[in-house]
C-alpha cells in the first residue's frame, strides 16, 4: 500500500519531491530508488568532465525523462558569441513524436518571450502551444512544429552569460507544470550550471596556460615567480635554460640575491623597494646574473608587484632576457668610437663633422685653432644636444643674479631631470642615449621663449633660466615642459619608452647669496619632486619643510662620514632588569652616540634617519660590531660576568650581502660566546624583508647568537609573522609603556604583547621603565624584563677617538 503525497508544499520533504508520486500523480512505479537515481542525475551533471561531457549528458537525460515519465527531455546550449542555439541534446521515448534536435540553429530573435526569460534557473512553461498565451505565440508556433505540445524549461546561465536550457517536453498539451517538478527542475539545473561553469573555466585556464606557454617560447623570456608568503619563487623552464641552471639547482627557496652581482644588488634592491612603494609603476633593471658555470651575464629584468591594503607586497612577478651579446657589442662599439676620437685629436688635419642638418657635432683641436669662431662654439655649447653647456649657463645665471640684486628684472631657474634616462641607457645603449638627450633637448628648446637659456647641465640633467619671469609663470612653463616630456615618445630600434621629468623651481633674487647657493637649491627642489613619486614639479621655499628636511639630511650624512673617519663615535650600555626571576651575570644593551664637531654627545635620532637615507646604517654597524667586539675582548672581567649583551642592527645592513660574513668573521677572530650577544632588529625592518631577516638570523643562530625583536607593536602588522620568526626576545614599544600607568588601552597593549610573546615561546622586554611604579606594574603584568631610567643611567664604555 502505497502512502498518499502530502497536501500541502510545507510538508513536503526532500525524498516527496524526489518521487515519482509527487511528480506525475501516478502510483509508484514498479521499482524502489526512483530518488537516489535522480539525486545520481544531480551529482553526475555537478561533477561531469569535459572528455566525457556528450555521454553524460546524453545517459543523464535519459534518465531524468524516465523518472519524470515526460515524452522528451533535452538541453539546448546557446553560442556564447551570438546567441544562437548551437546544439541540441535530447532523450526521448520509443513512440514520441517530439522533435526539439529542430532547434538547431535558431537565433534568439526566434523566440522573443524566451529570451527576456534566459536569468539563471528561472522556470518558463508552455501549457498548450495549440492554444497559447498572446506573449508566447512565437515560441508556441515553433514548438508545435516540432510536434511539442506543452514543455517546462530552466535557463542556465555560466560565467555571467545565458549558456542554454534544461527542458521537458509532452507532445500533448496539459495544465500547470507540477510545483514540486518545477523544484526538481530547477534543482538539476543547479547542478547542470555548476558543471558548465566549471568546464568552461577549466578550458579557459588551460587556453590561458597555453597562451602563456607560447608567449614564453616565442619572447625568449625567461620568467619568474616570487610568493612572498610562501617564500617560494617559480622560474620557467626558458629562464633555467638561460642561466644554465636544472631543476634540482632550484629546488626549495634559492636566494635570488646570491644570484645578483654585488656591485648591482644595492641598485636592484632599491629600485624594487621605490616599485614596491608605489613610487614606479614596475620595476625595470638591467644587471649581472650569475650563470652556473660561473660568468656573469647581463640581464634587462622587469617585474610587477601585488601588494595588499597596508601596501605589504605579497608576490613579484617578472621576466628577464639574457642581453650579454648585446652589452659586449656596445661596449666595444664604445671603444672603437673612443679610439677613434683620440686618433682625430692627436692626427695634424682639421676634422669637423655635422649632422643631416649641418650642425656641427664634432671638431678637434687643429680644426679649433684653424677656425676660431668654431673655437668660441665649441667652449660656450654642448655638442650632442647644441645647447649652451654648464659652463656658460653659470656665466648667464651670475649675470641674471646681479640684474636681480640690482632690481633690474625678476628670474627664475627650472632644473629638469629625465626620470627614465637611465633605463634607455642601460637597456638599449649609449647611442641610443645620446639620440634621447638630443631629441629632449629640441623638444625642450621648442617649449620655451627665444629670450629664455636652456643648458644641458650634464648627463640627463637640463637647465632653464627663465628672464623677465615671476615664480607663477615659471611654475607654469615648468608644467609645460613637464607635460611635454610626458607626451613624448622615445622610440630605438623596434622599442617605445615613455619618459618623464622631475623638475625643481627656484626663484632668482637679491636674497640668493651666490650661483652655487642657486644651483644647489634647484637640485633639491628637483630631488624632492623625484622623491614625491617623479613626474612633478617641486618649487623651493626657505621654509619648505621637506627640502629643509633633505638638505638637512645631505649635511648630516657628510658629518656622519667625517665622524666614521675620526672615530668620534661613542657606546654607552644601558641595564636590563629582570622582573620575574633573579639572574646571575650582566644583561645590557649597547646604544650608539656621535660626538659632534663642538665635543657635544648626540643621540641617534638626530642622525639616524639621514645615515638610512643615504645608506650609511652599514657602515656604523660594522664600527659597532667591530668596537663592541673589541671592548669585550680587551676587559677580561667585563667578559666573565657577562649574560646578555644586545647590538643593534639595521634594515640596511640585513639587505647588504657583505654583512652577515663580516659578522661571523668578528666572531672567529674575537673568539667571543656567540651565545652572550644578542642582535636587536626593528620590527619594521623584519616584516619589510621578512625572508632576509629570517636567512640572517638562522644564520647567526648557528653560532648560538640570540635575537630580540625591537619596537615590537608599532606596526602590529608583525603579528602575523612573529610565530615565524625564530626571535627569542619581543622588545615592547616605550610608546606603550610609558603611559601604562594612567592609559588602560596602552596596559592592554602590554598585556597582550607580553601573551602573544609568551604564547610562541618568546621573553619579553618593556622600554622606557622610567620609575619604580612602571616597573611594579610591569613585574605584575608577567613581563620578564625592564629597561629605562627607571633601571638604570647609559654609562659610557667604548670613548670616542677624539677628546
Amino acid at each position: 500500500m502505497t502512502t498518499p503525497p502530502p497536501d500541502k508544499p510545507a510538508d513536503f520533504t526532500a525524498s516527496d519531491i524526489l518521487s515519482a508520486d509527487a511528480w506525475t500523480g501516478r502510483n509508484a512505479k514498479p521499482f524502489v530508488g526512483i530518488d537516489v537515481v535522480c539525486t545520481k542525475i544531480a551529482v553526475d551533471f555537478q561533477n561531469m568532465r569535459r572528455d566525457t561531457m556528450a555521454e553524460c549528458v546524453r545517459r543523464n537525460l535519459e534518465l531524468l525523462r524516465g523518472a519524470t515519465g515526460a515524452d522528451c527531455a533535452f538541453l539546448a546550449a546557446l553560442n556564447p558569441e551570438d546567441g544562437t542555439i548551437c546544439d541540441v541534446q535530447l532523450a526521448r521515448s520509443a513512440f514520441a513524436q517530439c522533435r526539439p534536435e529542430g532547434l538547431a540553429g535558431a537565433s534568439p530573435e526566434s523566440f522573443p518571450w524566451l529570451k527576456g526569460r534566459l536569468e539563471h534557473l528561472r522556470l518558463s512553461e508552455l501549457r498548450d502551444t495549440g492554444a497559447p498565451r498572446k506573449d508566447q505565440t512565437v515560441e508556441a508556433a515553433k514548438l508545435a512544429e516540432l510536434h511539442i505540445g506543452s514543455a517546462l524549461i530552466v535557463a542556465l546561465c555560466a560565467q555571467g552569460k545565458p549558456a542554454g536550457f534544461l527542458a521537458l517536453a509532452h507532445a500533448l498539451p496539459r495544465g500547470a507544470w507540477d510545483v514540486n517538478l518545477q523544484l526538481l527542475m530547477k534543482l538539476i539545473g543547479t547542478s547542470l550550471a555548476t558543471g558548465l561553469e566549471r568546464i568552461r573555466t577549466e578550458a579557459r585556464l588551460a587556453k590561458l596556460e597555453e597562451r602563456t606557454n607560447l608567449f614564453q617560447a616565442a619572447a625568449n623570456d625567461g620568467l619568474w615567480d616570487f610568493d612572498v608568503e610562501s617564500n617560494e619563487v617559480y622560474f620557467s623552464p626558458r629562464w633555467k635554460a638561460m642561466l644554465g641552471y636544472g631543476d634540482d639547482d632550484m629546488r626549495g627557496s634559492p636566494d635570488w640575491r646570491s644570484l645578483v652581482h654585488p656591485d648591482d644588488l644595492a641598485r636592484v634592491q632599491a629600485a624594487i623597494r621605490d616599485h614596491v612603494a608605489g613610487k614606479t609603476p614596475i620595476f625595470e633593471s638591467t644587471h649581472r646574473m650569475r650563470h652556473r658555470n660561473g660568468e656573469w651575464r647581463w640581464v634587462i629584468s622587469r617585474a610587477t608587484a601585488r601588494v595588499d591594503k597596508h601596501g605589504r607586497l605579497l608576490r613579484l612577478v617578472g621576466v628577464e632576457l639574457d642581453i650579454t651579446e648585446r652589452k659586449l657589442y656596445e661596449e666595444a662599439l664604445f671603444r672603437e668610437k673612443e679610439s677613434a676620437q683620440i686618433t682625430l685629436q692627436s692626427i695634424g688635419d682639421g676634422v669637423i663633422t655635422t649632422d643631416a642638418s649641418s650642425t656641427i657635432d664634432y671638431i678637434n683641436p687643429v680644426a679649433e685653432e684653424l677656425t676660431g669662431w668654431r673655437l668660441s662654439y665649441h667652449a660656450s655649447h654642448d655638442l650632442l644636444t647644441g645647447l649652451v653647456n654648464r659652463r656658460e649657463f653659470e656665466s648667464r645665471l651670475e649675470r641674471a643674479l646681479k640684474s636681480a640684486k640690482a632690481r633690474e628684472a625678476s628670474y627664475a631657474l627650472c632644473y629638469l631631470d629625465i626620470d627614465q634616462f637611465k633605463i634607455v641607457n642601460d637597456t638599449c645603449g649609449h647611442s641610443a642615449g645620446d639620440a634621447l638627450l638630443g631629441q629632449v633637448g629640441a623638444l625642450l628648446k621648442s617649449k620655451v621663449r627665444w629670450r629664455d637659456t636652456l643648458s644641458r647641465l650634464g648627463g640627463d640633467e637640463f637647465g632653464i633660466l627663465l628672464e623677465s619671469c615671476s615664480l607663477d609663470e615659471a611654475m607654469r612653463t615648468a608644467e609645460t615642459l613637464r607635460e611635454g616630456v610626458r607626451n613624448f615618445r622615445f622610440t630605438w630600434e623596434d622599442r617605445v619608452f615613455r619618459l618623464g621629468a622631475s623638475i625643481g623651481v627656484v626663484p632668482i633674487t637679491a636674497d640668493n647669496e651666490d650661483v652655487a647657493s642657486i644651483l644647489s637649491a634647484a637640485d633639491s627642489a628637483c630631488a624632492a619632486a623625484k622623491e614625491s613619486g617623479r613626474n612633478r614639479v617641486h618649487s623651493f621655499a626657505e621654509n619648505d619643510i621637506e627640502l629643509m628636511r633633505r638638505r638637512r639630511e645631505m649635511q648630516w650624512a657628510a658629518r656622519i662620514n667625517a665622524a666614521l673617519e675620526e672615530g668620534r663615535f661613542e657606546l654607552f650600555r644601558m641595564a636590563i632588569q629582570p622582573l620575574q626571576r633573579p639572574e646571575s651575570g650582566a644583561h645590557y644593551e649597547l646604544l650608539l652616540r656621535l660626538k659632534d664637531e663642538t665635543g657635544r654627545i648626540v643621540a641617534p635620532n638626530d642622525f639616524i634617519a639621514a645615515a638610512e637615507r643615504y645608506g650609511i646604517t652599514p657602515a656604523i654597524d660594522r664600527w659597532v660590531i667591530e668596537n663592541a667586539f673589541r671592548w669585550l675582548v680587551s676587559e677580561a672581567d667585563e667578559r666573565e660576568k657577562l649574560l646578555q649583551c644586545s647590538i643593534n642592527l639595521s634594515g640596511q645592513s640585513l639587505g647588504d650581502d657583505k654583512f652577515l660574513p663580516f659578522v661571523i668573521d668578528q666572531f672567529h677572530k674575537s673568539g667571543l660566546d656567540a651565545s652572550k650577544i644578542c642582535f636587536e632588529i626593528t620590527e619594521t625592518a623584519a616584516v619589510a624583508s621578512f625572508s632576509q631577516a629570517n636567512r640572517f638570523i638562522q644564520a647567526l643562530k648557528e653560532l648560538g647568537c640570540k635575537f630580540a625583536l625591537d619596537d615590537f607593536g608599532t606596526g602590529l602588522s608583525s603579528f602575523g609573522y612573529l610565530k615565524h620568526f625564530p626571535v627569542d626576545y619581543l622588545k615592547i614599544d616605550g610608546s606603550f609603556v610609558r603611559e601604562i600607568l594612567r592609559d588602560p588601552i596602552d596596559r592592554e597593549m602590554v598585556r597582550s604583547i607580553n601573551e602573544i610573546g609568551h604564547l610562541t615561546g618568546k621573553q619579553t622586554i618593556a622600554e622606557f621603565a622610567e620609575n619604580a611604579e612602571i616597573i611594579q606594574m610591569l613585574t605584575s603584568l608577567g613581563v620578564d624584563y625592564a629597561q629605562g631610567y627607571g633601571v638604570a643611567q647609559p654609562q659610557r664604555v667604548v670613548k670616542s677617538a677624539v677628546a
